[in-house]
């Protein structure tokens, strides 16, 4: 049904590429998004290993080096368990 009522779309010049954006955006809340946001449990591993890497060098005062460290684990895993908390530690 729902290529039926793409298809007026398509000829009025609409482009194949919105035509498929338009399709994948499914009414069914069971199926994930596109991009869901949801964490491998191999990158929520890597987050707790960064943070416990920053909580280190903040330990040993290497200051800059515990802040770059946090801000890479909230850019590089902005949906992990532990990212909030290394934004926090980030901003102390």
């Amino acid at each position: 049904m729902q290529i039926k009522l793409l298809l007026p779309l398509a000829s009025m010049g609409i482009s194949l590429t919105v035509l498929t954006v338009l399709i994948s955006c499914g009414s069914k809340s069971d199926e994930l998004p596109l991009s869901s946001g949801i964490e491998t449990a191999s990158g929520q591993a890597a987050a707790m290993t960064m943070l416990n890497q920053a909580k280190a060098y903040e330990a040993s005062g290497k200051i800059s080096k515990a802040v770059s460290t946090y801000s890479d684990i909230a850019k590089r895993y902005p949906y992990a368990s532990v990212a909030s908390e290394a934004r926090y530690a980030e901003g102390r």
